[in-house]
């Protein structure tokens, strides 16, 4: 009987650190992306070129993520999509952050 109850709380326990961990790496990812996108910010605010602004996000962005910038109304707007961290069961969904700041004169 209690080989039966151990096997379910031991199962039941590496669900909940699977769980943890996918939390984690998802925390991991956001601030990578979040970080990619307010340094193409800065650079597109400043003038830079679109070209620079890119690989500067995505040298800075998790692998596979999308980067766009957009420059309207006196604002910089940097998008930046990274896929959703996976850990066997656990499929987190897709990541998408924002920085905007103004153009600099």
């Amino acid at each position: 009987m209690v080989t039966a109850e151990l096997a379910l709380a031991i199962m039941s326990l590496s669900f909940v650190v699977l769980g943890c961990l996918a939390g984690v790496g998802e925390l991991a990812v956001r601030v990578r992306a979040l970080d990619a996108a307010q340094v193409a910010a800065r650079l597109a605010a400043r003038g830079e070129a679109p070209s620079v602004v890119t690989a500067a996000a995505r040298t800075h962005a998790p692998a596979g993520s999308t980067v766009s910038a957009v420059t309207a109304g006196g604002t910089v707007r940097v998008a930046v999509t990274a896929p959703g961290v996976s850990l066997g069961v656990f499929h987190l969904p897709v990541v998408q952050v924002e920085a905007v700041g103004p153009l600099e004169q």
